[in-house]
């Protein structure tokens, strides 16, 4: 079922009976086995296995490919003892090879894709500053109406920062590795208790020194525009 991608669906499951049929209503594929008594094995009873559905409802990222058929497929490609390092790009490839399984299909059917998201960040920014008074968000394109940084700050974490934290401000900074290769930096404080507390992100698509330097312009004007 796997390997040819058609989907099926459990009609009936019990402790004594297990039935299932194709996906597709009014189509044929049917499997039903029942409890052999006295053991805890099952026979098959019944079992159609012809596919009158069409190939166009066949999927890539199949639902009956779960945790338990994957360690089965698993355990024969690593082998006992093996000293392999299955790598996240390796398992997109074996299973695409072994099972026709498109895994980067099912995460971008999951996760969206990185213009999906940055298109999201006006809408995000747009209900931060609707429901976080005095939160500071904004994003930066160019002539040409491209992404070039994004920066906010929530109006909570300004006015926790002023009245209950050390006015020292920890700077950390990381690259992206997705699709897009911008850097992102954010700020923390310690508040009293000394837990951590974020005060601002943004990112952007520019040397590090540059981008520090504008971090903390756009993060002192939220501090001043937050004190107005």
């Amino acid at each position: 079922m796997v390997l040819e991608k058609f989907q099926i669906k459990v009609e009936k499951s019990s402790k004594s009976r297990y039935q299932v049929v194709c996906m597709q209503e009014n189509y044929h594929w049917r499997l039903y086995a029942s409890l052999i008594k006295g053991t805890e094995m099952f026979e098959i009873k019944t079992f159609n296995d012809e596919h009158t559905c069409s190939s166009l409802l066949i999927h890539p990222n199949h639902s009956q490919a779960n945790n338990g058929v994957l360690g089965t497929i698993i355990h024969d490609i690593m082998g006992q003892g093996s000293l392999r390092v299955w790598k996240p790009n390796d398992i997109i490839r074996d299973m695409n090879v072994l099972l026709q399984i498109n895994i980067k299909f099912a995460l971008g059917l999951m996760m969206g894709t990185p213009e999906g998201s940055f298109s999201k960040l006006q809408v995000y920014f747009h209900n931060m500053k609707k429901h976080n008074p005095g939160t500071v968000a904004y994003i930066k394109t160019d002539s040409e109406d491209r992404f070039e940084c994004c920066f906010f700050v929530i109006g909570c974490a300004i006015r926790a920062f002023r009245e209950c934290c050390r006015k020292v401000i920890i700077i950390n900074g990381a690259h992206l590795k997705g699709k897009y290769k911008d850097t992102i930096l954010h700020a923390v404080a310690m508040d009293g208790n000394s837990q951590i507390l974020l005060l601002g992100v943004e990112f952007a698509q520019k040397r590090l020194r540059i981008f520090v330097h504008d971090f903390l312009k756009n993060y002192m004007n939220a501090l001043v525009m937050w004190k107005a």
